[in-house]
């Protein structure tokens, strides 16, 4: 695909936390735009996802066998699997979900939201084997793009190792790797800030801000080596990857926070804006 025929698209993925105010006024901001999708962790009940008139405005495809959602624009067309409900789902059918984004008629990006296990005995052990599950089923697709919230720091070895996830923390690392590995360009909200340090606060943690909320793009997707070997330029297509603190006129503070207050989730949403 030549320069000229690229697309920019936004990327978001946020743990709503079950709230249904902060759903509508999701699906509100994203009928606006032609070129967002939002991956959404933790809706709320059937019933309530039932009554919010906003989702008219937006495509809403969820997992019937999990909490997890897509919203897209009307504007924008994109291809998922049907679903069917299992009462007894496995890991990876209940904390996955799947959509394909046409890039052209031959050609699409394959999205993933993920939600991975938070906060009991057998966490790590059930975070590994379902990471290893998706590593497994998309380790042959050229173009994926994992985002979620994988309740797990990046750099937890779930994340990196060959057997889990294999995501590289650096750029040029992906660009040289031999493998299909997954750029993960999260890790950089890890570090002292004045404000948000990281998409999770847990005020009886250690460390207290965590990057739970990530967006992984396969090596395909990252960017292109062009050059000699001992003069190369290397080219992102990954624009901007960010934690906003609002999103249209929707404010956010994740509870738990350091203010003491009570705010509407307890993560923050994360951003990612990638040229296809």
């Amino acid at each position: 695909m030549d320069k000229k025929d690229k697309k920019r698209f936004n990327l978001i993925t946020f743990n709503i936390h079950s709230d249904a105010t902060l759903l509508a006024k999701m699906a509100k901001f994203i009928s606006k735009k032609k070129r967002t999708i939002v991956a959404i962790q933790e809706i709320p009940a059937d019933s309530v996802i039932n009554s919010i008139s906003e989702l008219n405005f937006v495509n809403y495809y969820s997992n019937p066998n999990g909490n997890l959602a897509f919203m897209i624009p009307k504007s924008l067309s994109v291809n998922i699997a049907n679903i069917q409900k299992k009462k007894y789902p496995s890991g990876f059918e209940s904390r996955t979900l799947e959509i394909k984004l046409p890039l052209s008629a031959t050609d699409d990006v394959c999205i993933v939201n993920v939600h991975g296990y938070s906060f009991s005995n057998m966490s790590r052990t059930n975070n590994r084997d379902l990471f290893h599950d998706i590593n497994k089923k998309y380790a042959s697709y050229e173009k994926v793009i994992l985002l979620g919230d994988f309740n797990t720091n990046p750099y937890d070895e779930n994340m990196v190792r060959s057997e889990a996830l294999l995501s590289y923390r650096d750029f040029i690392d992906v660009l040289n790797a031999q493998k299909n590995v997954f750029y993960n360009p999260s890790w950089r909200y890890l570090r002292e800030r004045k404000y948000f340090k990281g998409s999770f606060y847990y005020f009886d943690g250690i460390p207290k801000w965590n990057m739970y909320d990530q967006i992984l793009i396969s090596k395909k997707l990252v960017g292109k080596i062009s050059g000699s070997a001992t003069n190369r330029t290397y080219t992102s297509y990954i624009k901007l990857f960010h934690i906003p603190d609002r999103l249209g006129k929707i404010r956010f503070v994740p509870s738990k926070s350091y203010d003491g207050k009570k705010h509407i989730s307890d993560h923050m949403p994360v951003l990612l804006t990638v040229e296809m």
